[in-house]
């Protein structure tokens, strides 16, 4: 007999688009281990007009591991363990740096996320 799940306080997903559900509350810093910033940054990647929808929530987490994937490149290890994968994140940063994303400035994102804490 399979063991019944356990319930979790996971971020839920939308019914609709499948994307996550995780408003953030005024005051409250985020926080993310480095697998979340990581996806957080190739999702943020590969739908650009996600971008300018996470500055106006104000969702500075985000934007910083954005910026930092973006800074760093896509890993050069995928381009043997996942070549589409490889070719898809070069893709997107560069098309990141031709919308004009890569003005943003790191420090100056950090400077802001703390002002508003």
């Amino acid at each position: 007999m399979p063991t019944p799940r356990k319930k979790t306080n996971r971020k839920r997903t939308h019914a609709l688009n499948g994307r996550r559900h995780d408003p953030v509350t005024p005051g409250q810093p985020e926080t993310m281990d480095g697998r979340e910033r990581h996806l957080t940054a190739i999702k943020l990647l590969l739908n650009p007009d996600d971008i300018a929808n996470r500055w106006h929530q104000k969702r500075w987490a985000d934007l910083e591991a954005l910026i930092e994937f973006a800074q760093k490149d896509a890993p050069l290890d995928l381009a043997q363990t996942d070549p589409a994968l490889f070719r898809s994140l070069r893709a997107a940063i560069t098309e990141y740096y031709i919308r004009g994303y890569g003005q943003f400035n790191l420090s100056q994102i950090k400077k802001i996320a703390r002002q508003a804490t």
